[in-house]
């Protein structure tokens, strides 16, 4: 089991991989910038980034050659990838929480991306069978699809505030 975590504590934006204490790989997110960067302990180097505006997200390495593709999608819960020529599915384990991601291969789940708990931005990455650089992947798949909705929520609560704001007179 895989284990990320911010590589600084105020960090969001740079994830160190570590198994059993030992760190494989880092996970950046360049500030400005449309890629990230997954380096690992043996100087392997690939980058995420979104092929089009609006089209699936693919990890290449450094040659620029794609090893998987996925595709987000704003209206539904789940992620749609391949690799290999094969389809994944990332989604929630519950339609009410998000804070576990179970992987399904051909309709059988074959690992987990969870929280580690409540509190912390740590997370347990349980995804065996496939090259490091594809889990890293996933897991980063779905550390965007918390962002998105974490900013989602903080929105509706933003516009709830305001409604409620503006209907007692707060505003005039």
């Amino acid at each position: 089991m895989l284990e990320a975590a911010p590589r600084h504590w105020y960090s969001s934006m740079n994830y160190v991989i570590r198994q059993d204490g030992q760190e494989l790989a880092e996970i950046q997110k360049r500030f400005f910038r449309p890629e990230t960067v997954i380096t690992t302990t043996e100087g392997q180097t690939y980058t995420i980034q979104r092929l089009g505006w609006g089209g699936p997200f693919a990890i290449c390495q450094a040659d620029g050659t794609p090893l998987a593709q996925a595709q987000t999608y704003w209206s539904k819960s789940h992620i749609d990838a391949y690799y290999a020529g094969q389809p994944y599915r990332l989604r929630p384990q519950s339609q009410w929480k998000s804070e576990t991601f179970l992987l399904e291969h051909n309709g059988e789940v074959v690992g987990t991306i969870r929280q580690k708990n409540f509190w912390g931005n740590k997370v347990l990455i349980d995804i065996n069978g496939l090259p490091l650089p594809i889990v890293l992947f996933f897991f980063w798949l779905v550390l965007e699809d918390w962002k998105r909705r974490q900013a989602t929520a903080a929105a509706a609560v933003a516009i709830s505030s305001s409604a409620a704001a503006s209907r007692s007179g707060f505003y005039s």
